[in-house]
């Protein structure tokens, strides 16, 4: 909500439909859009994986091995390699 109070585009629907964000919207067309685009989104535009959180944690230690200074490259080659093994599941 408070990037979208911002102008940012959440992915989320109830940033859209927050009061807080209803009663500032200086754009109820991009809104209503937006709104639409959720409500008839494409399933073969998530994640082509069964547990997403597993991916999504894989990918994290990733980020945070690259926070840490840690070599990104060593650590997506490896998360890469932990992400092929999930999805052959």
């Amino acid at each position: 909500l408070g990037a979208l109070l911002f102008g940012v585009p959440a992915g989320r629907e109830s940033a859209w439909t927050d009061p807080k964000f209803v009663s500032t919207d200086k754009t109820p067309d991009w809104t209503s859009g937006s709104l639409k685009s959720f409500a008839i989104g494409q399933s073969q535009w998530n994640p082509p994986v069964l547990n997403v959180s597993e991916i999504r944690d894989i990918v994290g230690q990733v980020i945070v091995d690259s926070i840490d200074g840690k070599d990104v490259k060593v650590s997506a080659e490896q998360g890469a390699k932990l992400m092929d093994k999930k999805m052959e599941k």
